[in-house]
């Protein structure tokens, strides 16, 4: 069955099971995807000819049929494998997959199209057409700028023998990199390596010059990624109640950033020193980078205060996916941290308004490095050093927030330029904001006591919007004569939310943090 392909392992298996009949003791065992989807009835074959078999208006159009054809096998392997877009772990797929990339790489040539013509004029053989397919395939349906070296392996060879001999293919002067067709690695094929399709490729491809706002989504709600999802912004700085001198640096942040070339600390030679470079536009570009860490206890308003500052300076507000970050495979967690600031560099490089990016929880990956020998230990701090690293030299605008500020490192808490602690409010601030959610429009909210809820209870922006939301779903439900708000409805969930608080800190005491 393994020599049919009809099952395969999970997981890599570096010995041979023909020899070593252990592996299969000790290794588990999955059904072929592409025999999945026989039993059940899915065609693959049969859809790719539909898709195939369509007729095409232009160029683009005959593009798009051909990344959806391979959608249809490609993406069934990712799924299969419970990953992600970009990874493929140790699973060579060639043996799978060759019956599927000949009917497409066939339509390619006999269609005319450029892309025939591109593949014709470089000479291309089939594993060389295979990998551009593959990078076209992922810009144009994920906008991943960048595809993962083990991925592009695993899906150009037979098993790991035959990936031994395909690593020609990726090296730095082969013809693919010679040629210009893709990016050459920067030192030698490894782990960690990342693969894209050049411009110049691109433009023969779609036989016109390629826009490099085309390089990205222009709508980020039609993007698909790994690492970042869109929030939509709605907050406005005249919503932030806040403390004035927390109000005022977010403000005197914001009206930098509001028109970089005017406040471009360069011009007073203000220049970080260890970028290295005599050239006046990069440096110009780098220096205009700018880390901000937001901290304080949950509630006081760290995520409100991103999406005020992206909304006002007229940008995409983009989430980092700190989750999707770890992975249980050795080496994974650090490729994917890699490739995340990969993807992040090239939309701030390539988008006329670059997005603000938000690392919401920022503890899940930036903590205090250990002196601790341990496989786990190790790859934590090669972690650590990473974020270190590109901290240091993002030139885009990066907003992270934490509750738990005693967790990092000193030497990541230096690479942000703006510390901004958000407080619990204090009486003033909580007299702003329950006025901000007790709306006019809420019957019975005119008459209620602000000045001794603001008082009387400590709480955060976002415990009392809870609170208010409780309360008012209370009042509604009432018969139509009692169906208001009343004050005795915000005490009774306050004084509920102050034993849920108490019971929460006191779980607390006698656990290590």
């Amino acid at each position: 069955m393994l020599d049919k392909k009809a099952l395969s392992f999970t997981d890599e298996v570096k010995s041979d099971y023909q020899k070593d009949h252990l592996i299969f003791f000790e290794n588990n065992l999955t059904v072929n995807v592409f025999l999945k989807s026989l039993i059940v009835g899915d065609d693959i074959s049969a859809q790719i000819e539909d898709i195939l078999s369509e007729k095409v208006s232009d160029n683009h159009h005959f593009i798009s049929n051909i990344c959806r054809a391979m959608h249809c096998f490609i993406g069934k392997i990712n799924r299969n494998l419970g990953r992600t877009d970009t990874y493929c772990s140790y699973y060579y797929s060639l043996g799978e997959l060759e019956v599927f990339f000949k009917p497409v790489i066939d339509a390619i040539n006999e269609s005319g199209y450029a892309i025939d013509l591109f593949f014709q004029k470089n000479n291309l053989d089939f594993v060389e057409k295979i990998i551009v397919l593959i990078l076209l395939y992922k810009k144009y349906s994920f906008s991943h700028n960048f595809v993962d070296y083990i991925y592009l392996l695993n899906l150009i060879s037979y098993n790991e023998a035959d990936a031994l001999s395909k690593r020609a293919y990726l090296i730095k002067g082969s013809k693919l990199t010679r040629k210009s067709i893709i990016t050459p690695p920067e030192d030698r094929v490894e782990i960690g390596n990342t693969y894209c399709l050049e411009s110049r490729a691109y433009e023969h491809i779609f036989g016109r010059k390629y826009k490099k706002e085309e390089s990205i989504f222009v709508n980020m709600n039609d993007k698909k990624s790994e690492h970042l999802v869109e929030l939509e912004t709605v907050q406005k700085l005249n919503q932030l109640i806040l403390p004035s001198d927390t109000r005022h640096a977010i403000v005197t942040t914001m009206k930098r950033f509001s028109d970089p070339e005017k406040y471009d600390l360069s011009s007073w030679g203000l220049i970080n020193p260890s970028l290295g470079t005599k050239k006046k536009e990069k440096v110009r570009k780098q220096s205009a980078g700018l880390n901000i860490l937001f901290y304080g206890v949950p509630g006081t308003g760290k995520t409100f205060a991103a999406g005020a500052i992206a909304n006002e300076l007229n940008k995409k507000l983009l989430i980092i996916n700190a989750g999707k970050m770890r992975d249980p495979y050795y080496g994974q967690s650090e490729i994917k941290l890699k490739n995340m600031f990969e993807e992040m560099k090239s939309i701030n490089n390539k988008a006329k308004n670059p997005p603000v990016f938000l690392l919401n929880e920022s503890d899940q990956l930036l903590h205090t490095r250990t002196e601790t020998i341990s496989g786990n230990h190790n790859t934590e701090n090669t972690l650590q050093n990473i974020l270190l690293e590109e901290l240091e030299t993002f030139s885009g605008i990066l907003i992270a927030t934490t509750n738990l500020i005693s967790t990092l490192d000193d030497a990541i808490f230096r690479r942000f330029h703006l510390k901004i602690e958000f407080k619990i409010p204090d009486s003033e601030c909580r007299r702003k904001i329950w006025q901000a959610h007790l709306l006019p429009t809420i019957p019975g909210s005119s008459e209620i006591d602000i000045d001794y809820l603001a008082d009387s209870f400590e709480f955060t922006g976002g415990q009392i919007r809870i609170i208010v939301e409780n309360a008012c779903a209370a009042a509604i439900l009432r018969e139509e004569n009692q169906r208001r708000l009343f004050m005795d409805d915000l005490i009774r969930y306050a004084e509920m939310e102050t034993i849920m608080r108490t019971q929460t800190i006191e779980k607390q005491i006698g656990f290590v943090r």
